[in-house]
């Protein structure tokens, strides 16, 4: 019986893995939230093409049907991050869109079963979204303490008035607005 079960929910994850990614039914909604949010961007962000809107926004709904992770907080993670940005370079060594570090990238690896390539817009999109639900599920599945784990690797609750605090709230306000964009 428990075979069965877990054969009928890995076939749904896959039937429905497939259908996102093969139609990509939000695309639309992912490119106009990227667009929105550099839009309304505080800083300087160079415009991006058609093409390349097209290509995160692929690679977004990959790295989300991939990692069970909504679409919107991936963007809104991507955004904060590096506003983009695929070279951007954190002051402790985190890399890329969505600013991963060794240990996320080793996780990333693991969770993939294969190397990743750390320059490829797929790869940094897809183990952001990996590293997000894993630090989810150290910190009782709490979106606000997963993106202070996200942020710190190791800290699941931020002390309130504190920069991490601020950090979380402004992700959190990101992915809101995405959310409301998306279903206007």
């Amino acid at each position: 019986m428990k075979y069965i079960l877990s054969v009928l929910i890995l076939s749904a994850i896959l039937v429905r893995d497939a259908q996102v990614l093969a139609e990509f039914p939000e695309k639309d909604q992912v490119q106009k939230s990227i667009k929105y949010l550099l839009r309304n961007s505080k800083q300087h962000v160079l415009n991006r093409s058609e093409e390349t809107l097209n290509r995160f926004s692929e690679a977004i709904l990959q790295a989300s049907a991939k990692s069970q992770v909504p679409w919107e907080v991936i963007t809104g993670i991507s955004y904060c991050e590096s506003t983009f940005r695929t070279k951007t370079r954190g002051k402790v060594g985190e890399i890329g869109l969505m600013q991963l570090h060794g240990v996320a990238w080793t996780y990333c690896e693991k969770m993939e079963n294969r190397e990743i390539d750390k320059h490829s817009v797929e790869d940094q999109f897809i183990c952001g979204g990996h590293w997000f639900k894993h630090a989810m599920s150290k910190c009782k599945s709490s979106v606000e303490q997963g993106l202070s784990m996200y942020i710190t690797g190791k800290v699941c609750k931020p002390e309130k008035g504190g920069d991490l605090n601020f950090r979380v709230k402004r992700r959190m306000g990101i992915i809101r607005k995405l959310r409301s964009v998306s279903h206007d």
